[in-house]
Formats: structure tokens, sequence, C-alpha cells
């Protein structure tokens, strides 16, 4: 949780990091994923896509199967939050042939 929730401070207050110390941490919080609640997976994606990770397709990819996996349990607004950093991530076309 704390992981997920650092990452969504670091994207709300716009602060300018390292893109590999945000790589790390994203990598780190996909490793977790199985602990994530539906909100924490999509607020760490959608920290992502504020902060405009690059080249890290996988690592979206596996945020994204987890908040999959999570999906009967997504509030509307969790659902419109995962598309929307879907889609500023460039992989919209990837999530809706997996969600649909």
């Amino acid at each position: 949780q704390s992981l997920a929730n650092t990452l969504w401070a670091f994207a709300k207050l716009e602060l300018t990091l390292d893109q590999r110390l945000v790589r790390r941490m994203a990598r780190r919080a996909a490793s977790l994923d199985r602990d994530f609640t539906p909100q924490e997976a999509c607020n760490a994606l959608w920290a992502l896509a504020k902060m405009e990770l690059q080249g890290e397709r996988g690592l979206v990819g596996a945020l994204a199967g987890t908040i999959l996996r999570l999906a009967p349990h997504l509030s509307p607004n969790d659902v419109g939050q995962t598309l929307w950093a879907l889609a500023r991530l460039g992989t919209e076309e990837e999530a809706e042939q997996r969600l649909w």
C-alpha cells in the first residue's frame, strides 16, 4: 500500500523524479501486485502515466494484468482512471483487446 501511495503522491505533487527511480519503484510495485487492492493498483498505474513513464510496456502490462484480475472489484472511477492511464501510456489498443 505504501508504495502505491508514494507513487501516487509523487505524481499528484508533479515532482520531477529521475526516471530510474520511478522505474525501480514501479518494478517493485509490480512485484507486489498480489497485495494490491483494486484502488492501489489503479493508483499505481495512474501515477506511472501521470509521470509519463516511457519504455516499460512489460511493467505496464503487469500492472494492467493485476487490474484485469481485480476487474470484478473495480469501481467506475477505477475503470475510468485505468483506461485514461493506459491511453496516456500508449497501450490503449492492447488494453482494449484484453478488456473486451
